[in-house]
């Protein structure tokens, strides 16, 4: 059964990671973590960025993710206090699959991007991207002094464009039908059922990606880094929106 996702109307909360796995890497610790909540009477949603060195229990979060997608969810959810109803986890080959799936995704680049160590070779401004690029996108860590967090933050702007992209071009029911295949082959799920993908995928036409709040949460320190001034109070603006 789903863990805390109520009837059709009630808030609930869905984890998205990107993990490390790919030839090579053992591991598939959870690099990319965004915890989205969703009001789907109201149609709206917040999503907080977790940087993956992120402290909990005296380890790094993303550790959690070697045990598993449930593990890496009460992980997240204990930090910050909710019920993670559902768990989507992809590794690079899933998300590179994912992307290319849709068509590709429109991105809108912050910032010029020249990162030997991903292959993230951008200009700052709309582009279109494939699942290798968006990948590269999404690992790029080396352009900017704070690493991680901006790298966080923008893997949270590329979901939001990805979620842009199917509103513009899967909005409809052969477009639910074909991202729902796409997640049954390319991603692990956790506590999500035939009903509650379908549940997923009308949702996530619904909301307006425009609308949703992307928040990073801070930090301080380094290593395995501390919560920062300020985020316990982006926690309950996140609860507040379900």
């Amino acid at each position: 059964a789903s863990r805390g996702a109520g009837g059709p109307d009630a808030p609930f909360f869905v984890l998205l990671v990107g993990n490390d796995s790919r030839p090579g890497v053992g591991g598939a610790r959870g690099d990319a973590l965004h915890l989205i909540g969703i009001n789907p009477r109201l149609k709206q949603a917040s999503m907080l960025d977790i940087p993956r060195d992120t402290c909990w229990n005296g380890d790094k979060i993303n550790v959690g993710n070697t045990r598993g997608p449930r593990a890496q969810a009460d992980a997240v959810g204990g930090l910050v206090g909710v019920p993670i109803s559902y768990v989507v986890d992809v590794d690079f080959a899933g998300f590179v699959g994912l992307v290319d799936g849709i068509g590709g995704v429109d991105v809108n680049v912050p910032v010029k991007m020249s990162d030997s160590y991903t292959g993230a070779y951008f200009d700052a401004g709309r582009m279109h991207m494939t699942g290798e690029q968006a990948l590269a996108f999404a690992r790029n860590r080396h352009d900017f002094p704070n690493s991680d967090i901006t790298r966080t933050h923008n893997q949270g702007l590329l979901i939001l464009d990805g979620m842009r992209q199917l509103r513009r071009t899967q909005n409809n029911a052969l477009g639910e039908f074909r991202l729902l295949t796409l997640l049954g082959r390319h991603a692990r799920v956790d506590g999500i059922g035939v009903n509650d993908l379908l549940r997923l995928s009308r949702t996530a036409f619904a909301l307006d990606p425009d609308r949703i709040a992307n928040i990073t949460i801070p930090y301080t320190g380094g290593g395995c880094l501390g919560l920062g001034a300020g985020a316990s109070e982006l926690f309950e603006i996140g609860r507040a929106h379900v």
